[in-house]
Order: structure tokens, then sequence, then C-alpha cells
């Protein structure tokens, strides 16, 4: 559902999976259900992610405690398909105990969309 409302879209978003194994997996899924990735969506894993400052990042499984990309996020905006339960932890593994609002590359936007 939530790789065809961004198809549907001008915004330029990249779809991150866990590891090759899980965006294989998605791809079928994705496949089977007969949804297109757009020409502005993309599907990578975490070893692929490249900054790019002006797309979306979702992050279709959290990267891990303490993961790099938590501190050097790939664009100003990320979302994190999550649990209702972990909100708390993306939210610290983001901006610690408090952003910084001095600081121009800090991640402006974080969207928690809750797994059901």
């Amino acid at each position: 559902k939530r790789v065809q409302q961004a198809s549907e879209t001008d915004e330029e978003t990249i779809f991150v999976a866990r590891n090759r194994i899980h965006r294989d997996a998605i791809e079928r899924a994705l496949f089977l259900d007969d949804i297109d990735l757009g020409a502005n969506t993309e599907l990578v894993t975490k070893s692929e992610v490249d900054p790019i400052p002006d797309a979306k990042h979702v992050f279709v499984n959290l990267p891990g405690q303490n993961h790099p990309l938590y501190a050097f996020p790939p664009s100003t905006e990320v979302e994190f398909l999550t649990y209702p339960f972990l909100s708390g932890v993306v939210r610290r593994e983001i901006y610690g105990n408090e952003p910084d609002p001095d600081d121009l590359n800090a991640v402006r936007y974080v969207r928690l969309d809750h797994k059901r």
C-alpha cells in the first residue's frame, strides 16, 4: 500500500529493505499484487543507501540499534514503518535526547507509520 501511494505522487521515494533477501521478497509481493514501482520510486537495501537529500527515504525495517543511518540519515525526510511500541526508540536514535535546532543537516521530518 505504501509503495503504491508513493508511486502515485511526483515525490522521489526510496524504500529501504533490510537486505537483498528482504528486498527480493518485497519485489515478489509487489509483483503478485500487481503493483509497479513508479519511475519516482526505488527499492534498495540498507547497504545500497546513498545520501539524496531531496528524496524521501522509507525504511521498511528499523536499521538496528546505533546504526550509522541514524547518525547520518540519507535525506532530510525519512519515514520508518514500525510498530507503535518502537516509536520512542526511533525518535531517540534520530534526535538523541534533544534535536539541535542549529544543525542545518538535521532530519527535519520523521514519520512513523505504524504496522498493523
